[in-house]
């Protein structure tokens, strides 16, 4: 089964859990390939993307499809400051792999 070329890790990826400041193309995974999570826009004070709007995040996740396992092409927005959202990775597993 073929992995996307910017999922840092590999099949078998380890890294545990450490707070790092949220930029986008970052990626968070769990062990395996899928439940990876790649930033795509960080909307937050101080970032290029933010608009004024809602504190957050942009992601993307990875999904199993018959060509192995691809990036979603939708996005979501996950709402919150750094802190919750690092909060949010911790609680769920989630690793940098950057």
């Amino acid at each position: 089964m073929k992995l996307p070329k910017d999922l840092p890790g590999g099949w078998k990826f380890k890294n545990t859990f450490a707070p790092k400041p949220l930029e986008s193309g970052q990626v968070w995974r769990k062990t395996g390939p899928i439940d990876a999570i790649k930033i795509v826009r960080v909307m937050m004070p101080g970032h290029q993307e933010h608009d004024g709007g809602a504190n957050g995040v942009s992601v993307r996740s990875t999904i199993i499809g018959k060509a192995g396992v691809n990036w979603a092409r939708k996005t979501w927005f996950w709402m919150g400051t750094e802190s919750q959202i690092l909060e949010r990775f911790k609680e769920h597993g989630y690793a940098p792999a950057f």
